[in-house]
């Protein structure tokens, strides 16, 4: 797939919480998320809701790995 911007750009934007709240309005609507980057070792405990109309559900995630260099993350 190709993507109208560079290959840093795009790891920025698809490790950013930020974005992440933004683009999955209004399918997926996340309460306590917080803001930034991700980064390793960080544990993210949100509430998750289908379409803000399902009651939500606590989630947790946990980063087990961000390197910008190789523009990986899990």
């Amino acid at each position: 797939m190709t993507y109208p911007v560079d290959a840093d750009t795009l790891f920025a934007l698809a490790s950013d919480l930020d974005a992440l709240d933004a683009v999955s309005k209004p399918f997926v609507v996340f309460d306590h998320l917080p803001s930034g980057p991700i980064r390793a070792g960080q544990v993210i405990d949100v509430d998750v809701s289908i379409f803000g109309l399902l009651p939500s559900q606590p989630y947790r995630m946990h980063v087990v790995e961000c390197n910008p260099l190789a523009r990986r993350f899990r």
